[in-house]
């Protein structure tokens, strides 16, 4: 949807205008309105490592809003921050303490979530959802040309230790 930015009143709109349109409007600092296409299935096809990391990102993100929710637990944080010399869980220098709080909660998730095991319970539900739509009643030619594949991977597998 557009944005009515009042502070340029002779450019009024930014972002997406319609679902239909295949850019989007955008000013730049100097007050420039420029129009830009751009394919919008980037945001569909994300690596597994993008997926991790934007698991991380939500569960700081939630947590924040739980932990720090009152003055008292705020002011907590800013005094952490400053004892820790403003630098952040990755060795940076952070601005705010709720930057430097945010990475630290990201951090906590990536500690209790390893990527190689998060990796592996990754591919093994997809191989279950796999295993759940062959199985039903309504199978796609698609799922079924995967499933053959994957038995005949076995079977190529199975043939190797013959030899």
């Amino acid at each position: 949807m557009s944005k009515v930015k009042l502070s340029y009143p002779s450019q009024l709109m930014s972002g997406k205008v319609s679902g239909k349109d295949d850019g989007y409007f955008y000013v730049t600092a100097g007050g420039n309105q420029f129009y830009r296409k751009r394919d919008e299935s980037y945001h569909k096809t994300r690596s597994p490592k993008q997926r991790w990391v934007g698991l991380s990102f939500a569960y700081a993100h939630a947590e924040m809003q739980k932990r720090f929710s009152t003055p008292e637990q705020v002011a907590q944080m800013v005094a952490a921050w400053k004892e820790a010399h403003k630098i952040g869980a990755n060795g940076k220098l952070t601005k705010t303490a709720h930057s430097w709080q945010f990475a630290q909660l990201q951090l906590e998730w990536q500690l209790a979530h390893p990527y190689e095991t998060w990796y592996a319970a990754y591919i093994q539900s997809i191989f279950d959802n796999v295993d759940a739509k062959t199985s039903s009643e309504h199978v796609s030619d698609f799922m079924l040309r995967q499933k053959i594949a994957e038995l005949q991977a076995q079977i190529d597998a199975l043939k190797s230790q013959l030899k």
